[in-house]
C-alpha cells in the first residue's frame, strides 16, 4: 500500500512529460506555436519520486524535472529568451 501513491505520482508525472514532449515536437515540426504544462510535470514527479518508500530516494528528486520539458528546459530558455530580449531592446 506504500506504493501506491508514489506510484500514481510518477504515472502522472510520465503522462504530463509525454505530453509536454510530444507537443514540443509537434510544434517544432510544424514551425508554430507551442504551449507546454510548465512547472506541474517537474513538481509531481519529484513528489513522486520523494514518496518512494525507499532509501535515499531523496537524491534522485531532480530528475523528473530535468527530464520534463516543460520544467527545468523550459524555465532555462525562458530566461535565455528573457536576457535575449533585453540585450536587443537595449540597443
Amino acid at each position: 500500500m506504500r506504493w501506491v501513491t508514489p506510484i500514481l505520482l510518477l504515472l502522472f508525472w510520465l503522462l504530463v512529460a509525454a505530453g509536454n514532449a510530444q507537443t514540443a515536437w509537434r510544434g517544432q515540426k510544424s514551425g508554430g506555436h507551442f504551449s507546454l504544462v510548465l512547472i506541474i510535470g517537474g513538481v509531481i514527479g519529484a513528489a513522486g519520486v520523494l514518496a518512494l518508500p525507499i532509501e535515499g530516494t531523496w537524491r534522485w528528486a531532480w530528475v523528473p524535472a530535468v527530464l520534463d520539458l516543460g520544467s527545468l528546459p523550459a524555465l532555462v530558455l525562458a530566461v535565455v529568451a528573457l536576457i535575449r530580449g533585453k540585450r536587443s531592446g537595449g540597443d
